[in-house]
C-alpha cells in the first residue's frame, strides 16, 4: 500500500510538492532579508501536500530567532515573502492576515509550555511547525527551531519515557481545532459546511496519522538504563514528522503491523472525500448552505457520511492493532 493507491491524494501531492519546489527554488532571490534567521513554512493544504487547483488557498507563517532579528524586521521579511507569493499564487489565492498573519518568535513557541501565556496561537504555530509545515526559504532556523523544540520537549522529567509532553500537545492542539470551530461559526459567523467536513476529514486523518507516528516511531527512554532524552534523537524525530499525513499514516500502520486492509479502507474513504470537496461547484454550493437545511442537501450528506465512515474505519484500526501499540495510543493520545 502507498500513496499512489489513492488517485485523487496523489494528484494533489504531485500537484502541491511540483508548486512547493518552484516556490523554494525563486524565494531566496526575490525576497530580501535576514534568510538565516527567520523562517517561513508553507501550513494548511500546501503544507500537507494535499492541494486542490482552484479551491486552496495558500497559507504560510512565519517564525523568527528573536535573539537576532526584531518582531518589526520578521513583519518586513513576511510582507516581502507576500509579495513574492502573490506574484505565485495570485493574490486572491492567498490567505491574507488570518490565522498566520502575525510573525511569531522562538520564544513564543519554546517557552511557556502550557502555561497562561501559551495561547492557541503559539499551540499552533508550533504544532504546524512540527507536524505540518514544509519550510520554503532552506533556512539554517528552520534546524535552530526543531532543536529548541526538542529540548523543550525532551529536556525534563515532564517528557515521560514516552516524549509524553509532546504526545499532549498534538492531542491538545487537535482538540483546539476542534472547539475553535464553534468559535468561528458561531461567533466570527464563518461559513460552516466545508469547514465541518474538512474537520471531519482531513483535520481529523492528519492528527490520527500524527498519533500513530508518535506510536511508531516516536523515541522512547528505559528508565533503567537512562534518565533524559537526548535531544539530538529527539530533533532527528522531529524532522521526520511533517509532510503528507497520508504517507505518515501508511509508513506507521506497516511499522506497527496494523490491518492494513482497514488502513486501505481508511484511505479509500478519505480519498472519495478529498476528491469531493475538491469540485469547485460543490464547494461554492456548501459554502451558501443553512445549518437547518443541511440533511436535505444531497451533497453534504453524502459526504459527511463518508468522513463519518472514516471516523469509524479510524477507531477500528485501532481496536486491531496488536497489543503493545493499541495499549500506548490510548495511553499517549486517550487518557
Amino acid at each position: 500500500m502507498n500513496l499512489e493507491d489513492f488517485p485523487a491524494l496523489q494528484g494533489s501531492f504531485v500537484e502541491s510538492e511540483k508548486k512547493l519546489t518552484e516556490i523554494r527554488s525563486g524565494f531566496r532571490a526575490a525576497v530580501e532579508g535576514p534568510h538565516d534567521e527567520i523562517c517561513v513554512f508553507a501550513v494548511g493544504s500546501y503544507g500537507r501536500s494535499e492541494a486542490q487547483k482552484d479551491v486552496s488557498d495558500f497559507e504560510w507563517m512565519t517564525i523568527y530567532d528573536d535573539t537576532q532579528v526584531s518582531s518589526a524586521e520578521a513583519s518586513l521579511y513576511q510582507a516581502r515573502a507576500t509579495a513574492y507569493f502573490a506574484a505565485n499564487f495570485g493574490r486572491r489565492n492567498l490567505s491574507i492576515n488570518k490565522t498566520f498573519g502575525e510573525v511569531a518568535s522562538f520564544t513564543d513557541l519554546t517557552t511557556n509550555v502550557g502555561g497562561e501565556d501559551d495561547t492557541n496561537r503559539a499551540l499552533t504555530y508550533r504544532m504546524l511547525a512540527l507536524c505540518e509545515g514544509h519550510p520554503l526559504n532552506q533556512s539554517k532556523a528552520y534546524d535552530a527551531i526543531i532543536s529548541k523544540l526538542a529540548v523543550t520537549y525532551a529536556s525534563s522529567h515532564t517528557a515521560g519515557h514516552r516524549l509524553l509532553s509532546l504526545a499532549t500537545d498534538i492531542a491538545r492542539y487537535w482538540r483546539t481545532l476542534r472547539i475553535d470551530y464553534k468559535h468561528k461559526v458561531d461567533e466570527r459567523k464563518k461559513p460552516w459546511a466545508v469547514r465541518s467536513l474538512k474537520l471531519r476529514s482531513a483535520r481529523r486523518l492528519a492528527y490520527f496519522s500524527s498519533a500513530l507516528y508518535m506510536v511508531a516511531f516516536g523515541p522512547r527512554i528505559t528508565y533503567t538504563t537512562a534518565r533524559r532524552f537526548d535531544p539530538v534523537t529527539v530533533e532527528a524525530f522531529m524532522k521526520t514528522m511533517a509532510g503528507n499525513p497520508v504517507k505518515r499514516l501508511i509508513a506507521a500502520a506497516k511499522k506497527v503491523d496494523a490491518d492494513l486492509n482497514i488502513a486501505r479502507q481508511l484511505l479509500e474513504k478519505y480519498d472519495a472525500t478529498h476528491r469531493e470537496l475538491g469540485v469547485q461547484s460543490v464547494r461554492e454550493a456548501l459554502e451558501k448552505l443553512d445549518y437547518l437545511n443541511a440533511m436535505d442537501d444531497e451533497n453534504f450528506k453524502r459526504i459527511r457520511l463518508e468522513a463519518v465512515a472514516m471516523h469509524e474505519t479510524a477507531a477500528e484500526l485501532i481496536r486491531r492493532l496488536p497489543d503493545p501499540h493499541q495499549k500506548q495510543m490510548i495511553e499517549m493520545f486517550l487518557l
